[in-house]
C-alpha cells in the first residue's frame, strides 16, 4: 500500500446537479466510496454542496427577512460561492 504522504489528492466536487433529490445521496456515496477503494493511489476530497435549489430558497428566506442582506450574510448562506466557482459533477466533467 501507498504510503498517505505519496498518494495524489484528487478532488471532486459534488454540487446541485448532481444532488437533485434526498434520493440522490446514496448514488453519490456509491460513487465517492467506490472511487476510494478503486484507487488506492488517489486521496479523494470530497466537496459536497447544497441540493439542488437550496441555495436558492435560503436566498429568497433572507431576502424575505431582509430586502438587501449584507455580503457576508449571503456568504454564510452559501449564496455567493457556488455561484462563482464552477462545479465539477459526477462523471468529473467541470460544469
Amino acid at each position: 500500500m501507498m504510503s498517505f504522504a505519496a498518494r495524489r489528492i484528487v478532488v471532486v466536487k459534488l454540487g446541485g446537479s448532481v444532488l437533485t433529490s434526498s434520493a440522490a445521496y446514496r448514488p453519490a456515496a456509491q460513487f465517492l466510496a467506490k472511487r476510494i477503494h478503486g484507487s488506492p493511489e488517489e486521496q479523494i476530497v470530497a466537496v459536497v454542496s447544497a441540493q439542488e435549489g437550496l441555495t436558492d430558497t435560503q436566498e429568497r428566506v433572507a431576502r424575505d427577512i431582509q430586502r438587501e442582506p449584507n455580503a457576508a450574510t449571503l456568504d454564510l448562506l452559501g449564496w455567493v460561492g457556488p455561484r462563482v466557482q464552477g462545479s465539477l459533477d459526477i462523471d468529473g466533467h467541470i460544469d
